[in-house]
């Protein structure tokens, strides 16, 4: 069986928001956890709040959340316009999938290519244009992308990755 494109289109657009949705609930609502956060690279290693590539379990929960979410989207955008609707529980790990999929992307592209410094005195994350100071410290990363730049490479990934790889995964299209 071939997996046609608007397949493919329909299952990258649902990874695309699931990704967007995943990322912003991950950093927004995973900052409130009580346990530190690791670096997704390093996980023995705990590293400050707001660090790029920094997660947290309750952060994978609300990523996992977020792609769910653009499953239930789907579910009533196809339900309001009298869409047919089949494999609700397949829509829903679909979503959940590419929701930790873009957000366990852009968590390990930040921790690898997007520069974190952190000032010991201050007790804060910081920008690079500090770094002349002797209380800031580099955590991880190189800076070749910006917060913005890590995004879109995620998202686009997440898009691609959701309509060619995991899409037939999950609907069993070879």
């Amino acid at each position: 069986m071939n997996y046609p494109s608007e397949s493919a289109l329909t299952c990258g657009i649902i990874a695309h928001y699931a990704c967007c949705c995943a990322d912003t609930l991950a950093s927004e609502l995973g900052i409130l956890s009580n346990q530190s956060p690791f670096l997704i690279t390093m996980p023995w290693i705990n590293v400050p709040r707001g660090t790029n590539g920094g997660v947290t379990l309750l952060g994978l929960f609300w990523s996992a959340l977020g792609g769910a979410f653009m499953s239930l989207g789907t579910l009533f955008l196809d339900w309001i316009s009298d869409t047919e609707i089949t494999n609700v529980s397949v829509l829903l790990m679909f979503g959940t999938a590419c929701g930790l999929l873009g957000s366990l992307l852009d968590s390990i592209l930040g921790a690898t290519v997007q520069s974190t410094y952190y000032d010991e005195e201050k007790k804060q994350i910081c920008s690079s244009g500090n770094v002349k100071s002797e209380s800031i410290v580099h955590i991880c990363g190189y800076d070749l992308l910006s917060n913005a730049q890590v995004n879109i490479v995620s998202v686009f990934a997440t898009t691609l990755l959701g309509g060619y790889v995991v899409g037939p995964l999950f609907y069993n299209v070879s």
